[in-house]
């Protein structure tokens, strides 16, 4: 069993229940930004921005603020932290390009979501099924 996809696909699943009576309707929107600071955000803090759009998406939604990326073995950070994010892993319990490794969005489809995925993406065609 795979228990860190695991782990992050039940956090999924619990932040679903918690917003929603039936899960069977509901529209999950995931943003992952490249290179944004965590303070980039009017509604999580920043009095000098203005981010109308996103601060609607979250007051309606679920936002992390606690998550970190641990670095890299490579100077692009952002692969193993898409990877990091993609899997629920450690840093030192991933490979980049997610050969052999399950992710939340794979299990989601499993379950019977249509998935989706658009944007920057260095982690390989084999990490998208």
């Amino acid at each position: 069993m795979n228990w860190p996809v695991l782990r992050v696909a039940l956090l999924v699943i619990v932040v679903i229940n918690a917003h929603a009576g039936d899960a069977a309707k509901l529209n999950i929107l995931f943003l992952f930004s490249d290179d944004q600071r965590a303070d980039a955000i009017a509604a999580l803090g920043n009095g000098r921005v203005r981010t109308p759009n996103l601060d609607r998406l979250v007051s309606r939604g679920t936002t992390f603020t606690r998550a970190y990326c641990m670095g890299a073995m490579q100077g692009a950070v952002c692969v193993p932290s898409r990877a990091m994010l993609m899997t629920g892993r450690s840093l030192f319990r991933i490979h980049e390009q997610l050969k052999e490794q399950e992710t939340w969005p794979e299990r989601f489809a499993a379950a019977g979501w249509r998935t989706f995925i658009t944007g920057k993406w260095h982690n390989g065609a084999a990490s998208v099924p």
